[in-house]
């Protein structure tokens, strides 16, 4: 059990070390892979046959995820200790 205690200590600790550069550098593979050409052609087309196959078919109302980092200012809750 205390190996566990400990690995999950140190996992948080390196992970929230690094956590904040490597979130932002995925966010931007992410956005710029969705961007591209190739990406936006096979949306389209998968798109279209959805629509052609599957009767009623409606668009998905976008929603912009909420970031779990919030501004580099904010103050950052505490966790309970109980």
């Amino acid at each position: 059990m205390l190996r566990l205690a400990l690995g999950a200590a140190l996992g948080y600790f390196f992970g929230t070390k690094a956590g904040r550069e490597r979130y932002h550098q995925i966010l931007g593979l992410g956005t710029k892979v969705k961007e591209n050409p190739t990406v936006q052609a096979a949306a389209g087309y998968t798109k279209a046959k959805v629509t052609a196959v599957v009767p009623g078919y409606k668009e998905p109302v976008a929603v912009e995820p909420d970031l779990p980092y919030p501004a580099e200012d904010a103050e950052r809750p505490s966790l309970p200790l109980s």
